[in-house]
């Protein structure tokens, strides 16, 4: 064996024992809001390094619930399309959920479509492929239970399985078994206190209670938001919950062999705490966790061992701080900050350098921040925005979009050299590369198995400074799938050099 081999044999063996790859997914959450207003696509400029331009606004005669927004290709045609869970006022005091899927057309104009419509609130909604045929499905959260739709290819759902329950609370879906289907978890209201319930999928979309946690808070307490990402430095993804009105923030880790949870960290802000995001803040495959707390601040938690660890609190806002995102607005490769605020005005923050967070853009002319999603919706590498917009003296919330622009900070040259975790990780069918190159250099990116034989090189050229990202498929040049299992890809440029772990998972 080549001496080369031996040395990338030797890392990637030093390397299993470290990180294991994040089980990413999308974020959907929240609550009501019951004043009213519209739905936009926005592209619009401002004084700062980042801007915006209005791309699309439609009124959907509907409220907006807190974030019950996620984005998707739901029709296979390549473009990323939207999709909605509102509510609308019924007969009397009665109140109706609405499922609409507002289709893009690839000019970021979009026609709307209704799925569904159900009594209660519309909360959550979260897209996931349940039954592993390639097409979007997704589950739909009201006041009085969830349910879960299975594309149907033609722009039509079917709603397969549904689950009884009271309350709004948090929802998320991931593997949490690490068996290759995507499970959900879901947080709830109860008369004694909040609690959390786990549902493993039979690989067809359908759903079996798994584990019910301990209650948290007092009598009709609710567990508002819930998150799944690896916290702690086993394999295995842990639940992060918030339980709003006590204002307790948990850490559930993934016991593993039956994945049960077990609580290993709790912290009380002493105020409600109203959103929930992860930030892959910095390069490891960790999560970090941000925060909506009382009425003004956003805060930033490290994954610390079974624990999170704060790391930076953002300015008084004024206004409540309701909603949180995250991704990349300036076109750095790091992921930013997104906030927004009861009454409207928006936030984004800079990543500097992976060490802290650093306001570079803020909106007031539109009362959208109760309602807000992130998603690269023109496919250009920029996050952009989508927002339900509401104004206390209409009748309706304006779904608007606000499409990111060529950003200054685009053009922002590294200060050294970085192989980023790849994304999605595990992955089936792609995956991206990140990395950057502070200088002119010959680059070489290749990916191994783990006898140290090669796959594939990604890369193998000279490269001007400046960030890129690379995509890597299971299939190979020779027309063969590669199976599940552990690989490493590792990125040599001049004298740097770094390894990383991918895993395939079908």
């Amino acid at each position: 064996m080549r001496k080369s081999n031996q040395i990338i044999i030797l890392l990637m063996v030093l390397y299993s024992f470290s990180t294991f790859a994040q089980v990413p997914m999308t974020i959907s959450e929240q609550n009501v809001k019951k004043n009213s207003s519209q739905h936009r696509l926005l592209n619009f400029s401002t004084s700062s390094s980042i801007q915006f331009s209005e791309t699309f606004v439609e009124n959907l005669g509907a409220y907006f619930c807190e974030n019950n927004i996620t984005t998707g290709d739901f029709d296979n045609d390549g473009y990323i399309d939207i999709l909605l869970n509102v509510t609308t006022k019924g007969i009397i005091t009665f109140w109706k959920s609405k499922l609409l899927l507002l289709r893009n057309n690839g000019k970021n104009i979009f026609s709307t479509i209704q799925i569904d419509s159900t009594s209660g609130y519309g909360y959550k909604v979260f897209a996931a492929d349940f039954n592993n045929d390639g097409k979007l499905d997704f589950v739909a959260c009201s006041d009085i239970g969830m349910s879960v739709y299975l594309n149907n290819g033609n722009s039509t759902f079917t709603k397969i399985w549904s689950d009884t329950g009271w309350g709004c609370g948090g929802l998320f879906c991931a593997d949490i078994n690490l068996d290759g289907s995507i499970d959900i978890v879901r947080g709830f209201q109860g008369t004694s206190g909040g609690y959390v319930k786990t549902f493993l999928n039979d690989g067809n979309g359908h759903f079996t209670l798994n584990w019910t946690s301990q209650l948290y808070g007092s009598a009709y307490g609710t567990i508002s938001e819930v998150i799944v990402s690896r916290i702690t430095s086993d394999s295995y993804p842990d639940i992060v919950a918030v339980e709003i009105y006590s204002g307790n923030v948990i850490v559930l880790k993934n016991n593993g062999t039956n994945s049960n949870f077990v609580e290993t960290w709790r912290h009380n802000f002493g105020a409600r705490v109203f959103g929930l995001s992860r930030i892959f803040f910095k390069s490891d495959s960790l999560a970090s966790i941000l925060l909506n707390v009382g009425h003004s601040t956003t805060y930033l938690f490290e994954a610390l061992g079974d624990s999170l660890n704060e790391h930076w609190q953002s300015i008084n806002y004024g206004s409540t701080s309701f909603n949180v995102g995250s991704g990349d607005f300036d076109g750095d490769i790091l992921p930013d900050a997104f906030v927004g605020t009861l009454n409207g005005p928006m936030y984004i923050f800079h990543n500097v350098n992976r060490d802290s967070l650093s306001l570079i853009w803020s909106d007031t002319s539109l009362n959208g921040g109760y309602s807000g999603f992130v998603a690269d919706i023109n496919k250009d590498s920029l996050s952009d925005l989508i927002v339900g917009e509401g104004k206390s003296t209409a009748d309706y919330f304006n779904t608007t979009t606000l499409t990111s622009v060529n950003n200054s900070m685009n053009q922002k040259m590294p200060n050294g050299f970085w192989l980023s975790q790849n994304y999605p990780n595990p992955f089936n069918p792609t995956t991206i590369i990140n990395y950057s190159i502070p200088q002119t250099s010959f680059v070489t990116i290749k990916v191994y198995d783990v006898l140290g034989h090669e796959i594939t090189t990604l890369v193998n050229g000279e490269k001007p400074a400046g960030n890129y990202e690379v995509k890597f498929s299971v299939e190979t040049r020779r027309g063969e799938s590669l199976p599940s299992g552990i690989y490493f890809y590792s990125l040599q440029a001049g004298s740097y050099y770094a390894v990383k772990k991918l895993v395939v998972l079908k």
